[in-house]
């Protein structure tokens, strides 16, 4: 049986994962956010597909994959 210094390890190996997973996709999203700006101002894109692609690329970059997804 894990003692509560393995528990605790475990526990902070853990957050610290998911910190960075966190993080990653909060980068994900403020790229593609800059990203919508330049192809906004260029005329490259319709302001309501700028932010029906936001809404995609954010909503898939926050969702957390497991069995409650599946």
């Amino acid at each position: 049986m894990p003692n509560s210094t393995t528990t605790s390890s475990a526990f902070y190996d853990f957050t610290g994962r998911q910190l960075r997973i966190a993080f990653l996709r909060a980068s994900i999203i403020k790229n593609e956010i800059a990203a919508m700006g330049i192809a906004l101002k260029g005329g490259l894109v319709s302001p309501e597909n700028a932010i029906d692609h936001l809404i995609e690329i954010g909503g898939g970059a926050l969702l957390t994959w497991g069995s409650s997804n599946e």
